[in-house]
């Protein structure tokens, strides 16, 4: 199977060379910082896995660390007062069709999917 090379590495997004993207986004507020680490994906291995696919995508959140993707953990931080909401929207593209989409809270203590109620 054709292993995939990562191409671009943003500060929110990881665009993969069989054309899959991974977007991280924040509705920001003020002046809080709620992010995904993407440098946490530096030396992993990740760029090498194979092709990212609906049905081999698999994305968890791991409680005080951030989110994991096929394995690979990404660390997630939440910096500010506690006012501003901490929620980050993942959203995975394959051939430019969205294949996986889910909003996450971020905080202090660990991470947790927002349900879809």
């Amino acid at each position: 199977m054709k292993q995939n090379k990562t191409y671009d590495y943003g500060d929110r997004f990881i665009e993969l060379s069989d054309g899959t993207s991974i977007e991280f986004n924040h509705d920001q507020e003020c002046s809080e910082d709620v992010y995904a680490d993407l440098s946490s994906l530096d030396n992993t291995g990740f760029h090498e896995d194979t092709t990212i696919t609906k049905d081999n995508l698999k994305i968890e959140f791991v409680e005080g660390y951030g989110i994991r993707i096929n394995g690979y953990g990404i660390a997630c931080y939440d910096i500010q007062n506690g006012y501003y909401n901490s929620d980050i929207t993942i959203t995975v593209q394959n051939g430019g069709e969205v294949i996986y989409k889910k909003e996450f809270s971020v905080w202090a203590y660990g991470s947790q999917f927002v349900d879809d109620d």
